[in-house]
């Protein structure tokens, strides 16, 4: 309609006008915790993890045939935020050159290797810290070979992510804006320590059972809810997602500065949502 103003999404889609209206009664709360600073460590400066089974390592060049190995299986794909197998090998390659230095500031991402023998298995992290659209935290993602589903890996795999992800260095008490889904009986202005989002399709029944038997950190589970699906392929549709937060276990207090307290938190940057 001419001189309609379009409401886009996060990944920039235009949305239907009854969806936009839908969304926009939504309020978003203003808390105050401490994230990870920014820019993220460069892969070329991050720790390999080990587990009892495990290598977990920035992904390089030289893992490219591996890599699109792992992204040409259907049953892998059919999942993720592209719901679909790579294309071809550039495709690939495209993917794995911005997971390296300097593009490489807003992705906590590690391949995951056999300690045994070295393959590749899968991949896993936060694959993008600026994509905070669904509840304001940032997601912790994971993809394993089918050859390997059921193996207990990704029981291993995501407590070693998260306490990688929990010991990185953040600066301060500073503002961020939340869904109130992710914040329980808190109010606007209250702290709290920065979290993890897990969330993924509903209907993966394996991957549900690996997040609710997780102990350590246990995470808290959100909900099951319906929304729209901003999937390549599936754009607008309806999908049912399942959610958990996994709290920083070192709570808040390590990281304030001296001004960093309630009282004082001159050190504030505002982190609005736009």
């Amino acid at each position: 309609m001419t001189g309609t103003k379009q409401i886009r999404s996060a990944r920039g889609e235009v949305l239907p006008q009854e969806v936009a209206a839908k969304l926009n009664t939504i309020p978003w709360y203003n808390l105050f915790t401490s994230l990870p600073d920014r820019p993220l460590p460069p892969s070329s400066q991050r720790a390999h993890i080990k587990t009892a089974r495990l290598v977990l390592r920035p992904l390089d060049l030289s893992d490219l045939e591996a890599f699109h190995s792992l992204r040409t299986q259907p049953e892998v794909m059919a999942k993720t935020f592209r719901p679909r197998v790579d294309r071809d090998m550039d495709e690939t390659r495209t993917l794995l050159q911005s997971l390296q230095p300097p593009n490489d500031g807003n992705s906590w991402r590690f391949g995951v290797f056999l300690a045994s023998t070295g393959e590749l298995i899968g991949d896993g992290g936060v694959y993008n810290f600026d994509d905070l659209w669904r509840t304001g935290w940032p997601e912790l993602e994971f993809m394993l070979r089918k050859e390997h589903w059921g193996q207990g890996y990704g029981k291993e795999l995501i407590p070693a992510l998260m306490e990688a992800w929990f010991n990185l260095p953040r600066s301060g008490v500073r503002k961020h804006t939340l869904h109130p889904n992710a914040i329980g009986e808190l109010e606007p202005g209250d702290e709290l320590p920065d979290n993890l989002a897990i969330i993924f399709d509903a209907s993966i029944d394996a991957a549900r059972k690996i997040v609710d038997g997780l102990t350590d950190p246990k995470p808290d589970y959100i909900a099951d809810w319906e929304q729209i699906d901003w999937r390549e392929g599936k754009e607008f549709m309806e999908i049912t997602l399942a959610g958990w937060l996994v709290a920083n276990p070192h709570g808040l207090d390590p990281y304030r500065t001296e001004t960093g307290y309630l009282s004082d938190r001159t050190d504030v940057e505002d982190n609005e949502k736009e």
